[in-house]
């Protein structure tokens, strides 16, 4: 991490929502292209799906989705949430535990901790709110070798769910060994 220059801790307000559709779209098709996946509207998609959840996030006042933005200047650096599971989580795993989400790095960022940062200030956040548990899915191949290496093996990999070797991945993490 850069220790020279600013970087703060942000809640989103308002006036992030365009710099975040920015940042999503640009973090999207770096990942996309790293996955080989050449889907336009599904990165459109996927954006819109995180800024109506930011949305829910403000309207709520982080009640039910909770956002983090790391910010250098007024430049978005990552981004990292917890809320109610997706619909891959709630069809496979039987426990009522919140899902870590939206953890993402800007391209120009990453492998400089910034994602444990992030990581660690939601789970942080849920060990205030005395949650004792959560849930962390991914189906991008590199980010899965990431969690693997941080959070050990999953609890479940849903083989081929995306199509022939693009396998699922699920972790359920108690937060008390993550703080230790």
């Amino acid at each position: 991490m850069d220790s020279n220059s600013t970087y703060k801790l942000f809640r989103p307000v308002l006036d992030d929502l365009p710099l975040l559709e920015s940042f999503y779209t640009t973090t999207l098709l770096d990942t996309f292209q790293q996955e080989q996946i050449n889907s336009t509207e599904e990165i459109s998609s996927l954006v819109k799906g995180l800024i109506n959840s930011i949305q829910k996030d403000l309207d709520q006042q982080g009640k039910s989705e909770f956002y983090l933005i790391l910010k250098k200047g007024q430049e978005i650096i990552g981004t990292a949430a917890f809320g109610q599971t997706n619909s891959i989580i709630y069809e496979h795993c039987t426990d009522d535990y919140p899902e870590i989400k939206s953890v993402y790095i800007h391209p120009l960022s990453q492998k400089q901790g910034w994602g444990k940062f992030l990581f660690l200030a939601i789970v942080k956040e849920m060990n205030q709110r005395k949650l004792s548990h959560f849930y962390l899915d991914t189906g991008y191949q590199h980010a899965a070798k990431y969690w693997q290496q941080h959070l050990g093996k999953p609890k479940l990999i849903l083989k081929d769910y995306w199509g022939q070797d693009q396998h699922h991945y699920i972790w359920k993490q108690n937060l008390h060994q993550i703080l230790g």
